[in-house]
């Protein structure tokens, strides 16, 4: 994923809080501009009060000085399934393709509907492992009603410790 915007959000969803941090991005230079924690209940991120915890995030981040409204989310591990698999050759689209009929059968395998997504990239000279991501759908929601009522628009969802492990040598990520 590449960030095109000087500035942005970075978000990590707790259980007790949501740890903010604001990036200014200068060339090869990044720097920490703002960082807060706002805490939250599990409640809080439920369906009938995620818009209003979004509202509450709004005027926490303006009072703490934050002013990017693009957002890079982390969400716990715990939310989250992660399968490594291996795409045989393939070009790009044949890979998403193999990836997708995947994704469904374990979405039909889990309880309740999925969304999934891949990191990693497939050779038509070889087969390749990719690290298939799934979170359950209704998390996704919450997560984007919260963004939604707090006014950010939403760059990438991800688990927390997978983007704390990968850093910035991470590869992009697309969808199948």
């Amino acid at each position: 994923m590449k960030l095109r915007s000087t500035s942005f959000l970075g978000l990590s969803v707790g259980e007790k809080a949501i740890a903010c941090a604001e990036v200014m991005l200068a060339g090869e230079r990044r720097e920490v501009r703002h960082a807060a924690t706002f805490p939250v209940s599990a409640e809080d991120l439920s369906p009938g009060k995620v818009g209003a915890t979004g509202q509450a995030l709004a005027g926490f981040l303006r009072q703490h000085g934050f002013s990017s409204s693009r957002a890079v989310v982390g969400v716990p591990a715990k939310w989250l399934i992660a399968l490594e698999r291996e795409v045989p050759p393939a070009g790009q689209e044949q890979a998403r393709s193999i990836l997708r009929l995947q994704a469904e059968r374990l979405s039909v395998s889990e309880s309740g509907e999925m969304v999934f997504d891949y990191v990693g990239s497939s050779d038509s000279s070889a087969a390749k492992k990719v690290l298939l991501v799934g979170m359950p759908r209704q998390r996704m929601e919450q997560v984007e009603n919260l963004l939604d009522s707090a006014g950010l628009t939403a760059l990438a969802i991800s688990s927390s410790a997978l983007t704390l492990a990968c850093g910035e040598g991470a590869g992009e990520a697309t969808r199948p």
